[in-house]
């Protein structure tokens, strides 16, 4: 071969290399990305787990905090439960407006919706049995837990299992997908790593 045919054909092999490397750079560059935003999607996840973890956890500290003060005798500790059931009720709503302020789907905005719904349904309540053991009325307040409070607080219980169950079930989803994707972007990386070798 000629000096202009070598030229050539070295000039044509370093643009396949070049081609090859950059096609590396990009799959690399894409496995960081996609690794980002997966793991972002699985912290969300995570996140709105946590915030169902403390409605859960207060709205069954509210209700045996009013059995707690049935049981009690006095005025103040009566008073410093009743203040804990309020902040209970505090740390309820500041994690369901937390959700709501989050990126959601239908199907939970259906079942936040009806959190909501049976909470104020329920808060009353609260305030009510609570003023009624304060009144020394507990006759009346534990009839009121057990015919109307105790539904309400079972239905909201359960909605926020089903949320719970919903979000663990998309955080394993979107962990298995990442996992998957990235195994399919390292073997591709691997592929044109090894392709490069031999070419050179």
């Amino acid at each position: 071969m000629d000096f202009k045919t070598n030229v050539r054909v070295i000039l044509a092999f370093l643009i396949v290399i070049l081609a090859m490397s950059s096609m590396v750079a990009l799959a690399v560059s894409g496995m960081n990305v996609l690794h980002l935003q997966l793991n972002e999607i699985v912290q969300v996840n995570a996140e709105k787990l946590r915030q169902v973890a403390i409605m859960r956890r207060s709205n069954r500290e509210r209700f045996i905090g009013l059995q707690h003060m049935l049981l009690l005798d006095d005025p103040f500790e009566i008073d410093e439960v009743a203040m804990s059931h309020m902040g209970h009720a505090n740390h309820f709503v500041a994690a369901r407006t937390k959700l709501f302020e989050m990126a959601l789907s239908g199907q939970e905005l259906d079942s936040l919706q009806r959190v909501r719904e049976t909470s104020m349904m329920a808060a009353p309540l609260n305030t009510k049995i609570r003023d009624l053991v304060t009144d020394e009325r507990q006759t009346e307040a534990r009839e009121m837990m057990l015919q109307r409070l105790g539904p309400a607080q079972d239905a909201i219980y359960q909605e926020l299992q089903t949320l719970a169950t919903y979000y663990e079930k998309q955080a394993q989803l979107s962990n298995n997908r990442a996992k998957a994707q990235y195994q399919e972007k390292s073997r591709w990386m691997l592929a044109l790593l090894a392709l490069v070798s031999l070419l050179c």
